[in-house]
């Protein structure tokens, strides 16, 4: 296995809002190197502070900052969350599309990378 790489103090980072059916979804992904080409974390949080929504948003972002810092490649996160649904997906416009707040980070991931949906 290789070891955890350790969070720099100053980190890049690339803002992302992602319109849902429920509000805004702000997706940050910082990492080092030039255009991001090591991200090292990802946070991701609705408008408002607090809520289930919120907490969840912030766990997903916390687990996917582990995973990356042990060397897990974003674009595997990217396929695990397209396309997750919930009850309030914002389906129009069409390149607007995002069905839940995973998809959202989906989403943004795939704008990171410079696949966009």
């Amino acid at each position: 296995m290789l070891p955890r790489t350790k969070r720099p103090k100053i980190l890049e980072g690339w803002n992302y809002q992602i319109p849902t059916g429920c509000e805004n979804l702000y997706v940050t992904i910082s990492g080092v190197g030039g255009n991001g080409a090591s991200p090292m974390e990802l946070i991701a949080s609705m408008g408002k502070s607090g809520g289930c929504t919120n907490c969840l948003n912030q766990a997903i972002g916390r687990v996917i900052s582990i995973g990356l810092q042990w060397g897990v490649p974003i674009s595997e996160y990217m396929g695990t969350l397209k396309g997750l649904q919930c009850d309030n997906p914002k389906a129009f416009p069409k390149e607007e599309r995002c069905l839940s707040c995973p998809d959202g980070i989906s989403i943004a991931i795939g704008k990171h990378l410079g696949d966009d949906k």
